[in-house]
């Protein structure tokens, strides 16, 4: 194993993995933290009478310990997604639609009507953007050489539309 030393003032060098190879100990590190942050919190429920009765916690103080120890549970995507990047990983795929209006329960219809009539089974029309919807929305965005996102947009209609004018 190649290692680099790392120097920083006024402390010895220590020796550094290099950044491509695989470093089991800090994984086991990770997975072992994970593990008791796990039990922990699959326990608290059931013990968090007992922490009221014997540690004089209020009711306020309990739910309060509830949220802080799943609080960590809420940003670990984004810590993946940070150490992926810092690995070299590449960014998200695409960026959030904050142009793009939403469509309403009406447009859902038309868009499976649309699709179903160029040969994309959505599995019925009932207005909600279930699996089915979203698995034809993306065949025919793939088909038409779109993202294919799934992803239920007024773009997404509107190419529809522009499907059946061509088809005629």
């Amino acid at each position: 194993m190649q290692t680099t030393s790392a120097i920083v003032e006024g402390q010895p060098a220590t020796p550094v993995a290099e950044a491509g190879q695989f470093q089991a100990g800090h994984v086991l590190t990770v997975s072992a933290g994970h593990a008791v942050h796990d039990t922990y919190t699959a326990f608290l429920p059931s013990l968090l009478p007992v922490f009221i009765a014997n540690l004089s916690l209020s009711n306020t103080e309990a739910g309060l310990l509830t949220v802080f120890m799943q609080g960590p549970s809420l940003v670990q995507p984004l810590i993946g997604h940070l150490a992926d990047r810092i690995g070299g990983g590449k960014p998200f795929a695409g960026k959030w639609p904050v142009e793009d209006r939403g469509v309403s329960v009406e447009d859902v219809r038309e868009v499976q009507f649309l699709l179903s009539q160029l040969g994309f089974d959505t599995k019925g029309i009932d207005g909600m953007r279930g699996p089915n919807t979203m698995r034809a929305a993306r065949a025919f965005q793939q088909a038409r050489g779109l993202v294919p996102d799934g992803y239920l947009s007024a773009a997404l209609l509107e190419a529809l539309r522009g499907a059946i004018r061509e088809r005629g």
